[in-house]
């Protein structure tokens, strides 16, 4: 009895055994006949040929000639006021000549060199799960995509080489790879609508990378996109002046350099006309004479004009530089190179503009400080 219940068992062990190699062999075949068969045809439902891009680039020329005639008859210039503001006509953006690459992805290396694809639709496209064993699928180079739109699309194995990115709408899925985004321009012109994650992970990525000023440029065009959405009227316009038309949130430490010397030169002249106005207001200068005796004179000390504006120029100077910020004063700093002492002083309603050029001045040159070495308009 007890042999026979081993000899059932070892039939059963057997017959399990067989089962399941069955399963596996069945399991096997039917992930072959998956990659062999399901997955290409699939993928290539969404893949693009190179011959599809050349067909799809030569209409949208097409497309674009046809936006330039409705521009010429509403009196518009140039197209691409279209672009950088949003607005292409709605006849338009559904023409079927108008670069569609919604949707589609690659099972080769897709090259697009010196070609103009302003207005394009890359959305939803994938360029980074392609099975090609290049390390980049979509490549473009010298090619103007101003305006066009990478809404949802997949670029980690996209690069872009000397391509212009202005008013391109950036809301990708995964991003390039710093060092393929870089060497673009119109970095701080791109836009966002809903979703800002893509240019706050592409402006830290690049920095972490060592871009610093491409990451910066990143970060402008965040900050003002968050200006147009999240910013009334009123905090909108206060936001403007003082932090993009200044230093353009940090991207351009040299604009605030170049408005503080420019700022020197306009108060000059107004301090000019304010001295040789009949005003109840003016300069006094204080200086000592050869035998070393304190002399305070109002200005004009001469009638010559040429002598007098440098006298203003001066004085303008002293007041651009008159606040320091921080450690750095470099008011003081001039007065010491001069080899004499002297000094000026306003009074009446010159005492007034001069205080308000000084603000001025510390503001501009604050902002050229904080530009060039400070973080501290980053929206990460």
């Amino acid at each position: 009895m007890e042999k026979n219940n081993g000899i059932v068992n070892r039939m059963c062990f057997l017959i399990c055994n067989i089962v399941q190699i069955k399963f596996v062999i069945l399991y096997i075949c039917f992930l072959q006949f998956s990659f062999t068969f399901f997955i290409p045809c699939s993928f290539a439902y969404f893949s693009i040929s190179n011959n599809e891009v050349e067909n799809i680039i030569n209409k949208h020329q097409n497309w674009l000639k046809k936006l330039s005639d409705y521009a010429e008859k509403n009196g518009v210039e140039d197209i691409n006021f279209y672009f950088v503001n949003n607005n292409i006509p709605d006849e338009l953006k559904i023409d079927p000549d108008r670069a569609d690459f919604r949707n589609k992805g690659a099972m080769h290396p897709i090259i697009i060199s010196d070609k103009d694809l302003r207005g394009c639709a890359f959305d939803n496209s994938d360029f980074g799960n392609s099975i090609v064993e290049e390390k980049i699928v979509l490549l473009f180079v010298n090619t103007n995509l101003c305006g066009s739109t990478f809404d949802g699309t997949i670029l980690n194995r996209a690069e872009f080489k000397n391509t212009n990115l202005n008013a391109v709408l950036f809301e990708p899925l995964t991003n390039p790879e710093p060092a393929n985004i870089a060497y673009s321009y119109g970095l701080g012109g791109m836009i966002y609508k809903n979703d800002p994650s893509g240019l706050i992970r592409l402006s830290k990525e690049l920095y972490d990378s060592g871009f610093y000023q491409q990451s910066k440029l990143v970060n402008t065009a965040f900050k003002r996109c968050y200006r147009k959405y999240n910013s009334g009227w009123f905090m909108g316009c206060v936001e403007y002046l003082l932090f993009d038309a200044t230093c353009e949130y940090g991207s351009n430490y040299w604009w605030p350099l170049i408005l503080l010397c420019v700022n020197m030169v306009i108060f000059s002249i107004i301090y000019w006309i304010m001295i040789l106005l009949p005003f109840k207001s003016g300069i006094i200068i204080e200086y000592k004479n050869d035998k070393e005796v304190p002399i305070r004179s109002k200005l004009p000390l001469s009638s010559n004009l040429k002598i007098l504006f440098f006298q203003s120029l001066f004085f303008s100077l002293l007041c651009t530089f008159n606040i320091s910020f921080k450690d750095l004063d470099f008011g003081r700093w001039f007065r010491l190179l001069l080899p004499w002492k002297i000094d000026f002083e306003a009074y009446g309603w010159t005492r007034t503009v001069s205080g308000f050029h000084s603000l001025i001045g510390v503001f501009l040159l604050a902002m050229t400080i904080l530009s060039y070495f400070g973080r501290y308009f980053e929206g990460w």
